[in-house]
Formats: structure tokens, sequence, C-alpha cells
């Protein structure tokens, strides 16, 4: 095939590109090229199917029918550039987050270490503007300076921080047809350069004690509602062990649920809406999922959970 075209597969399995391990078939596979996405998608264009990003898979859930149209699988191709002299790391969207937080840690940069707690990319992480609570509290808002994306139609488009229109797990890319490609990063240079790694090396281990990271989850299940940390309203909500099929709601913590060998997609969707039907039960308070479902238009919280 001509290297100046975009090498498409068919009938990919796609659960073993996730995190929960679950998850059908995809009609049409390519593994991303930045060079080559324009080529990909005026393929997809031409074909007359959808197109979806696929990350590191965590924080998604594949439908068991599969997704019938092209899913562009964001690895490879990571790079990671740091200007000392201005304070700034520039990545590329396939870089998983903690290899980001380590990057930047090693050197003796802080303000990326919380990145350490989170599974996904740091496309995916742009997207959703992640980020984490606690003592370490950091999300992506807090240090991006601006992001490259590649609208169809258009090319390739640079947008500074502002214009993101970040809020609590959001941003405006969710609700447009654009790809993250990269991204520039604030990183300030630690007098003890010691410290940075110290920082992310006790994240870590806090981490581990209290979340399930042996067994197969997709990270938080739940964004936690004003005021309320999601993890406590769960386990208050009697969540804890709650099983269905092959999902199980986490011991650790509530807000995470694992998978055993045979679970269904289908289990997991059921188990999230009885996890938010007992929260309302308990407390009047619906919870909206971080996880996002693929394809997207078939998640009908409402009809399904109420």
């Amino acid at each position: 095939m001509s290297t100046d075209r975009p090498e498409i597969l068919e009938n990919v399995p796609l659960e073993k590109f996730t995190t929960w391990g679950v998850g059908g078939t995809a009609r049409y596979y390519w593994r991303y090229a930045e060079r080559l996405l324009p080529h990909a998608i005026d393929w997809a264009s031409k074909m007359a199917v959808p197109w979806v990003i696929l990350g590191k898979g965590s924080n998604v859930l594949i439908e068991d029918s599969g997704f019938d149209g092209l899913v562009i699988h964001m690895v490879g191709n990571r790079k990671i550039s740091i200007d000392h002299a201005v304070g700034t790391v520039a990545c590329s969207a396939t870089v998983p987050m903690p290899a980001l937080a380590m990057a930047t840690a090693k050197l003796g940069f802080t303000g990326l270490e919380w990145m350490a707690a989170i599974p996904g990319t740091v496309g995916g992480g742009i997207v959703m503007n992640a980020g984490v609570g606690s003592v370490f509290n950091g999300d992506i808002s807090s240090h991006l300076i601006s992001g490259m994306l590649f609208q169809p139609g258009v090319g390739f488009v640079e947008i500074p921080s502002e214009k993101c229109n970040f809020g609590y797990r959001y941003s405006r890319l969710q609700a447009e047809n654009s790809i993250c490609i990269s991204g520039i990063f604030r990183i300030t240079k630690e007098e003890n350069s010691l410290m940075p790694l110290s920082r992310l090396t006790s994240l870590l281990k806090a981490r581990k004690a209290k979340q399930p990271l042996a067994q197969r989850t997709a990270g938080s299940t739940f964004k936690s509602p004003a005021g309320h940390p999601i993890g406590k309203l769960l386990e208050k909500s009697g969540v804890r062990g709650l099983k269905i099929g092959g999902a199980r709601v986490s011991d650790t913590h509530c807000n995470w649920i694992e998978t055993s060998n045979g679970c269904k997609s289908s289990d997991i969707v059921k188990i999230i809406c009885e996890m938010r039907r007992l929260t309302f039960v308990r407390y009047g308070i619906r919870i909206d999922p971080e996880v996002k479902r693929i394809p997207r238009s078939q998640w009908p919280w409402e009809a399904e959970c109420h």
C-alpha cells in the first residue's frame, strides 16, 4: 500500500484496546499517524461511514455490537518536548498522561504530577478536562496553554486554552467534530529538583492504596456532583460489591467498576444504571457518568435508568 494512504483494516475486535476488556468489533480500524489523518478522514467521508477516536481505552465503553464505522486508534507517535527556558512542555495527544507526568517530574519540573493518577492519554484528557481532586488537586484547564486540533474541512488549527470553554470534566471539544492532535502545557522548574518526583511517587502510593489498580477497570465511573465526593456518595448508597453479570462495583473504591472474564458491555450499562438509581433513591441526586460510550448516540440514560 502507498505510504500516502492510511492502511485501513476491517473487522477488528476492540476489547483488547479497552481497559475494561469489553466491546465488539470495529467495521474499519486505523492506527493513527498524524500526517495521514486528513487522508483517513477523507476516506471515511467517501465511504459514508462515521468515525470515532479511541485512545488508551480507559474511561470508554464500547458496545457489544461494536462500531459500524472507522475507529481511529490514537496510539504511537509519542513525542514530548520540554522548553527549559520558557517553562513549557509540548506533547502529542497519544502520550499517556502518567508518562508526561514522569517525564517532567524527573527533570525537576512541577505542575503536572497529578497526571500520574490518570490512566488515559493527553488527547483524551484535554477533551474531557481530566483532573484529580484531594491534596494532589489539578486539571487540564489549569495548565494547558494551547491545543492543536484537526478539523475536517478546515485542517490543523491551534486554539488557546481560554477558547476551550473548560468546565468540570468538560470542554467544547466534546461537542465538536474535531480531533485533538497535541497540547502545550505550562510547567515550573522547582528549586529542589527532587521534589516533583517525590510528590509524584507519593501520589502513586496513595492511589495504589485507594484504587483497584490490579483489576480491569476504566477509572472513575461518575463525576462528583457539586459538594458531594462521589466515592462517599456511592458508598453510602449501598453499592459496594454490587454485581451484575461480569461487572462488579469495587470493594476498594465504590466509583470504580471491575470486570471479569465473560463480562459484556451490557453488564456494565446495567450496573451503572443501578448505581445511579440507588444514589437517587438515597439522596435524590442524579449523578452523571464520566464514561463515554461508543457509539455515542447509544447512550439513552433516561430511557435505561428510569
